[in-house]
């Protein structure tokens, strides 16, 4: 890309970026609404707005980038809330000093000093019998052998493994949309099988 291309282009992206702000701003306050104090909104506003600026640079020229801003808007601030977000909402000051419930480092960690630890205070499970495979879950099974590769390696990792969309995707080498679309075409196949 030549500079005259590049300046171009940066022009075109910071145009879209200041036309969608006030939209991208919305999007976050909306999210902080429904968060009811869990997150800042200026941390989301962040998010909403460096969002934008990602879309706007990939955004062909030329077509209305309204729903596209807005899906990615809301995928960044979906993204946040899941991968930063503390679900239960203590002061910066308790949360750094370690004073907040359940605030050990894991399970096996004493509660107290010098006492037991939360894993030994939980009662171990009833071992569970191995369910012998009934006919249905063969004949799935044989029906998923069936299927288009792609589609039977989405099944496989997503559903009988319990992989999440993400792994998945790195799995197959694909997107998680894509990992996710593949897995709901070879689920739609096999229920059309089984009803028809």
């Amino acid at each position: 890309m030549t500079t005259t291309t590049q300046a171009a282009a940066l022009a075109t992206r910071d145009r879209l970026a200041r036309l969608y702000m006030p939209e991208a701003d919305a999007l976050a306050r909306a999210m902080a609404r429904r968060l009811r104090g869990l997150a800042e909104l200026e941390d989301l506003q962040q998010e909403a707005r460096m969002a934008l600026v990602q879309a706007a640079a990939r955004v062909t020229p030329g077509t209305d980038p309204r729903h596209y801003f807005r899906c990615s808007i809301a995928g960044a601030l979906r993204r946040y809330v899941r991968d930063r977000l503390r679900l239960v909402r203590v002061s910066r000051r308790a949360h750094e000093a370690g004073e907040y419930p359940l605030g050990h480092a894991s399970l096996d960690a004493p509660m107290i000093e010098g006492g037991s630890a939360f894993l030994d205070l939980l009662e171990a499970p009833e071992p569970e019998e191995e369910a012998p495979r009934d006919a249905l879950a063969a004949e799935v099974a044989q029906m998923a052998e069936r299927l288009p590769a792609a589609d039977a390696a989405a099944l496989r990792l997503l559903v009988m493994e319990g992989r999440s969309i993400r792994e998945a995707a790195a799995i197959l080498g694909t997107s998680p949309m894509t990992a996710s679309r593949r897995r709901d075409r070879a689920v739609d196949a096999i229920r059309y099988a089984l009803g028809a």
